[in-house]
């Protein structure tokens, strides 16, 4: 009975934990009920390879009932009962299996009709209710974790899927029959029993799986309008046809290769399972991996991926070479195919199980609430439709190539094979003809577009991208507060755009550290999403860390912050404002410079003053040197005074590097004077006439000058110079420059002009009227005349 209340998050957690127990004995149903051993059942008798395809196309064909089921059940009070009745039935259906022994002395095309029939009337039981199946673990699963779910589910399931599929080939070798070298009907009676048991218990433990109430609602149009209505939106056309053609495709070649690395490799089944474990184990460590991928990517793009890569695992056919290795350490000889299909399996059961997770996801995503059974339902019949004949064209593939040999040689000297081509047509349609659809899908929202996805996973640095994965999955599982925190650091250092979900969770940390450290890597990550975050902290009633914040928006500044920042700066106290302010010199936007500017002209306090200066000094502001110069003056801290005189320094030469040089001057006294003064010698060396005589006077004073610290006489020597050099290069008299200057009638450059007029501030002690110049104020004044 359906549970009409609504579901608490303890048994949502309870029902999906079951679900994943139930899903596990059904993954083990399938993979032995309709995976490898029935193949090897059906190539023990020898029948066509069109005979073999067909046992596959008979379930695909299946799925078109479920349009008949969802609309039967549309409106049935509950999903769960008609699933689990039928469900149970289709799984029971597999115990007649039993009784193969019996049938020894039928023909084996006509067991091979009699299991075909027992297959297809299992799958037309299963599929009538696959839908509802859907649409009750949609609305179990809640949204924001459906990725991670999934991709756990997948993970467990695929490892119970390789404890059954090796039991099945360690049984199916024991049964063997050494006159033929195949297993014995008796041998595989048994196996589908056993697959028979496991698929029925899983049906019962699920039936205790909790069924919230319906999101989907009736759908009151006519069959036929409720068919065609998802057929016009067009992300599910796309891909239902996408997922088709992906059947289609993995059906020319999938029921093969265990049939060709038995016939052609001599492979045992033992050995054959081997390639279904690795594939298994593929899976189980890119389903988690993958799933928070599909969450933090989106699940378009990262199909698109997996499609240009799954490919090339089937294409390593071409190398096969049927010979035998002996691995090293174990010592064990094994076919050279076998090991080939081992190792691409590891990469493909992660690759291809990645691809029924988008299915799933995206399905789940584009499906409405009203008529969600029947868009599913339509969705699984087009896709079973379609792709159904895709295993009966590898069947005749198979065939013809059989009675037809190919006079081709591969890489390693063999002939080409019938698994070749199947694996060739294979790639061409995922490249040719899949690819394309993804890509012709319109975006869905919280979703990086396709490009971006390519250019986070593939182009750059590959393994800096796994490096990534692997830390983000590492991030969602740490509970420790220091493991968060390291995990914080690592994704900002490496800038994971995969871990900005998990950061903006953890800015919600009970922890503070947790938290500061999370502001800092999605400052450094800065993506838009990130930044939207800080500036949403920011102005949250109450926040902790607004000063962390506004420092972390340094790091990468962006125009956006500007306006959250100016709002904050009325209210903030002095130490917050310093903290908006130099933020604010750091994006440099237009929109502050006048906010900066009155602050600065109406506050004494040293951190306010300090911090404004160099904002405005790092926005290019030549106006308000004078505003900083006098209240640089004022400041009775000396470590305030130097720090304003860098942000003067930056607007008298905006590319010059003098906090290199008073950093220098502070640790050796007068070596950048002696070099300043060089330098300005040097530029002086080719002065000829009057000009020299005056230079080689003015110089050789102010060498004096310094020499005996007269710091006030030496910066009037420096103006003198500074004017007579200016006066030469535009054609003056020094007293015609000074007043061409106050005039405008002269050609000096606007720095030139703000430089002269620094000079004469000291030279005239316009701010310091009591002389009290320091060394650092003659550095800064020799270093204005070497660049003038």
């Amino acid at each position: 009975m359906s549970e009409q209340h609504k579901l608490k998050d303890r048994e949502i957690r309870a029902g999906l934990k079951l679900n994943i127990i139930s899903g596990s004995l059904g993954a083990s149903w399938f993979v032995i009920a309709l995976g490898f051993p029935l193949t090897m059942l059906m190539q023990s008798l020898d029948v066509p390879g069109k005979m073999i395809g067909l046992v596959v196309t008979v379930q695909l064909l299946a799925m078109s009932m479920q349009i008949p089921g969802a609309i039967i059940f549309e409106n049935a009070r509950s999903r769960k009962t008609p699933w689990a009745v039928t469900t149970f039935l289709q799984r029971a259906l597999w115990f007649l299996m039993l009784l193969l022994p019996f049938c020894a002395d039928l023909s084996p095309r006509t067991i091979g009709w009699i299991i075909i029939s027992i297959v297809a009337l299992s799958s037309i039981l299963g599929q009538s209710v696959l839908s509802l199946w859907f649409s009750w673990i949609a609305d179990l699963v809640p949204q924001k974790i459906s990725g991670k779910f999934w991709g756990t589910r997948h993970s467990i399931c695929i490892a119970a899927n390789m404890i059954a599929i090796l039991m099945a080939g360690f049984l199916l070798d024991f049964f063997i029959d050494s006159s033929t070298q195949t297993t014995s009907l008796a041998g595989f009676a048994i196996v589908f029993g056993i697959a028979a048991f496991l698929g029925s218990a899983d049906t019962l433990i699920h039936y205790f799986v909790p069924e919230p109430p319906k999101t989907e609602t009736p759908n009151p149009k006519s069959i036929e309008k409720r068919i065609i209505e998802p057929l016009k939106e067009r992300n599910f056309v796309l891909l239902t046809v996408a997922y088709a053609l992906f059947n289609f495709s993995i059906g020319v070649i999938a029921s093969f290769m265990p049939i060709y690395l038995k016939e052609e490799a001599s492979a045992s089944y033992s050995m054959i399972t081997a390639t279904v474990i690795c594939g298994s184990i593929g899976g189980i460590v890119g389903g988690p991996l993958l799933g928070l991928l599909m969450d933090r990517l989106g699940s378009r793009g990262l199909a698109v991926i997996l499609l240009i890569l799954g490919p090339l695992c089937s294409l390593t056919s071409f190398f096969f070479k049927n010979t035998s290795i002996t691995l090293p350490l174990i010592f064990i000889e094994i076919p050279q195919p076998l090991l080939i299909v081992c190792i691409a399996n590891l990469f493909g059961g992660a690759l291809y199980g990645g691809l029924f997770l988008i299915q799933i996801d995206i399905l789940n995503a584009i499906t409405p609430n009203k008529g969600r059974a029947t868009a599913m339902a339509v969705h699984w019949t087009l896709v079973g439709t379609i792709s159904a004949f895709g295993a009966i064209l590898g069947g005749q593939i198979m065939d013809w190539v059989q009675a037809n040999p190919i006079n081709l040689k591969l890489p390693f000297g063999e002939n080409i094979s019938y698994i070749q081509l199947q694996a060739l047509l294979h790639a061409l349609m995922m490249w040719i003809m899949i690819i394309p659809l993804f890509l012709l899908m319109s975006p869905f929202k919280k979703e990086y577009s396709v490009g971006s996805v390519i250019r986070t996973l593939l182009i750059g640095n590959p393994l800096k991208s796994v490096n990534n994965i692997l830390n983000a999955y590492m991030g969602t599982t740490a509970l420790s507060r220091q493991k968060r925190m390291e995990s914080a650091i690592k994704h900002g250092k490496m800038r994971n755009v995969l871990a900005v979900e998990d950061l903006i969770e953890q800015t919600e940390d009970p922890d503070i550290d947790v938290r500061e450290q999370a502001i800092w890597a999605l400052a450094q990550i800065n993506t838009i999403e990130a930044r939207h975050q800080l500036l949403k902290l920011l102005t949250e009633p109450g926040q902790d860390l607004k000063i962390t914040i506004v420092r972390s928006l340094r790091l990468f500044p962006h125009e956006n912050s500007v306006g959250v920042l100016l709002n904050l700066l009325p209210n903030a106290d002095a130490s917050f404002k310093a903290e908006i302010i130099r933020t604010l010199g750091k994006i440099g936007s237009p929109i502050a410079l006048d906010h900066l500017t009155n602050i600065l002209s109406h506050n004494h306090d040293t951190t306010i003053i300090s911090a404004s200066s160099h904002a405005l000094a790092n926005m290019g502001s030549i106006a308000s040197i004078y505003t900083i110069l006098p209240k640089m003056y004022q400041a009775g801290n000396n470590v305030l005074r130097r720090s304003m005189l860098i942000a003067i320094a930056d607007m008298l030469i905006p590319k010059g590097d003098f906090y290199e040089s008073l950093i220098k001057e502070k640790k050796e006294p007068g070596i950048e004077l002696d070099r300043f003064l060089e330098s300005i010698i040097k530029s002086h060396k080719k002065d000829q006439g009057q000009h020299k005589i005056q230079m080689d006077s003015y110089l050789s004073l102010l060498q004096q000058q310094i020499d005996q610290g007269e710091k006030q006489e030496a910066c009037e020597t420096i103006y003198a110079i500074a004017v007579h050099s200016l006066a030469v290069k535009y054609g003056f008299q020094v007293d015609e420059l000074e007043k061409s200057l106050k005039s405008g009638n002269h050609n000096a450059s606007q720095f030139e002009q703000l430089n002269l007029w620094y000079l004469r501030s000291l030279k005239e002690k316009w701010f310091t009227p009591n002389g009290a110049l320091l060394h650092q104020d003659l550095v800064l004044a020799c270093y204005v005349l070497k660049n003038l």
